[in-house]
């Protein structure tokens, strides 16, 4: 992903434009597999759920999962509040909630719209499920 960004939308300050390309095809596989294993293990591995807890976790996991689903909707990279607001017009409405949460926190606004930090983590982790199943 990193090399795709600075092909297609760093900015050139010094020297000529990049001389590589990326393959779209070999990227998406990458994300793809990076969903089913990396991603996969917060579901799995005890020890990766309760990061669900921190606030740093919920948006990682959140906006992170976002950014895939964004790419291999629209073929595109986005940024990860990018992601919420696109899944905040694409997804049901039922994870509406933990995405504006994911969001208030990236954005670094206060109060949580969650009064219990577990009940966000169940949230996040549902959501998680719903994005690794729904891929």
């Amino acid at each position: 992903m990193t090399w795709w960004l600075l092909k297609h939308r760093g900015l050139i300050l010094l020297g000529p434009p990049p001389d590589y390309e990326v393959d779209w095809g070999l990227l998406v596989t990458n994300m793809r597999h990076n969903l089913n294993t990396y991603w996969r293990s917060y579901i799995r591995d005890p020890r990766r759920m309760a990061w669900l807890l921190s606030d740093y976790g919920v948006q990682w996991t959140v906006l992170g999962t976002l950014r895939q689903v964004y790419t291999f909707a629209e073929h595109d990279i986005t940024s990860k509040v990018g992601a919420g607001e696109y899944a905040l017009a694409k997804l049901p409405a039922r994870w509406h909630r933990i995405i504006r949460e994911a969001l208030r926190i990236r954005q670094h606004e206060p109060e949580s719209i969650y009064r219990s930090r577990f009940t966000r983590s169940v949230d996040t982790f549902r959501f998680l499920q719903y994005i690794i199943y729904h891929q």
